[in-house]
């Protein structure tokens, strides 16, 4: 699956951050010209799966951002999202 990891969101679309777009890969070698291997830290996180299209996504941000602030849980910054399968 495509991975798609952020750093420094704050839920303002103004905010500058820094986006790696990750392709998992098995074992060690060389990286193709103009890319480079990496690891992701692993990290306790709330999860959600969003079924339907990206024109709807912020409807499942929403949920998340809601069970966060009922349990007293506070964004870190860091966002990782996993397509499956993308739908427009």
């Amino acid at each position: 699956p495509m991975i798609y990891a952020y750093e420094g969101m704050d839920g303002r679309p103004e905010t500058e951050l820094t986006l790696l777009i990750c392709q998992p890969v098995q074992g060690q070698g060389e990286s193709p010209a103009g890319f480079e291997r990496a690891t992701l830290p692993s990290w306790e996180c709330l999860s959600a799966m969003h079924p339907g299209s990206m024109g709807c996504i912020g409807q499942t941000y929403a949920r998340l951002m809601h069970y966060a602030g009922a349990e007293g849980l506070r964004p870190t910054g860091s966002c990782r999202e996993i397509y499956l399968r993308w739908v427009d």
